[in-house]
């Protein structure tokens, strides 16, 4: 319940990203830069726009 209040009001970290033994915590405007398949080029999207990310 407090993640989703988090979520809506925008206060708040939402969680954290583990890059190994480094936590960095996420926020609503954090992005992630990745390159689609079938666009040309890398696209900048928001976290929160992100349902899943599938690998290979």
């Amino acid at each position: 319940m407090v993640g989703l209040l988090k979520a809506l009001t925008g206060l708040g970290r939402l969680g954290k990203a583990s890059l190994g033994r480094i936590k960095l915590p996420l926020s609503m405007d954090d992005t992630v830069k990745f390159h689609i398949v079938g666009e040309k080029s890398p696209t900048v999207c928001k976290l929160i726009d992100i349902d899943n990310i599938i690998l290979g």
